[in-house]
């Protein structure tokens, strides 16, 4: 194994995450006080640790619309020793039912693929973007192999990515092929005062 497995999931096969809880923090600065979206929570494999890290003045939204991962996510979200600054929000990624302006940092993360309206979803994630707050899409790469992961038809390659969003006026902050199987995007709402 190669010097950055220590960046892989261990629980890949249940969280269809490639991406360990302690890299994507490091990855994306999350800090105490923070308040953060995590859109498409699942069974909080982020969320948790997210919620440690931001409290005691920090809070996460855990925002779920699949009705058998709110169900896995209320329970784990009320097992003992997770963080009681996380709250469920039963939304979807074009609707989260979150108020606007309220999170510093949003998070897709592993559902690009899935968006039936992307659009709608980079919209919403601005909305509910404080100013200068930024948007992490963590997605599977089309070139890695499968399993795990969504099928390689499903998957999105950075290039498009950055392409869709940058479309909707996102400015790239930072772009990483993080570890064999993905990579990350970081954007932010780019300068409207500087648009066409």
């Amino acid at each position: 194994m190669s010097s950055s497995s220590s960046k892989f999931a261990p629980e890949i096969w249940d969280s269809e995450h490639w991406l360990s809880p302690t890299a994507l923090l490091a990855e994306l600065d999350v800090c105490p006080g923070m308040t953060v979206g995590e859109i498409a929570a699942g069974i909080a494999f982020y969320t948790l640790p997210i919620g440690r890290r931001v409290w005691p003045a920090g809070r996460v939204f855990a925002v779920e619309w699949r009705p058998w991962r709110i169900d896995h996510l209320r329970t784990r979200l009320s097992g003992s020793g997770a963080p009681d600054n996380v709250g469920l929000v039963m939304g979807r990624p074009a609707d989260t039912h979150l108020a606007g302006a309220c999170c510093d940092l949003v998070i897709f993360a592993d559902i690009w693929h899935e968006l039936d309206n992307r659009d709608a979803a980079l919209d919403e994630a601005r909305r509910i973007l404080r100013p200068e707050g930024r948007l992490a899409i963590l997605n599977w790469r089309p070139d890695a192999l499968c399993p795990p992961g969504p099928p390689l038809e499903h998957r999105a390659s950075m290039r498009a990515t950055l392409c869709a969003v940058e479309m909707k006026s996102w400015t790239l902050v930072k772009a990483d092929l993080t570890g064999h199987d993905g990579y990350l995007l970081v954007v932010e709402t780019a300068d409207e005062s500087v648009q066409s």
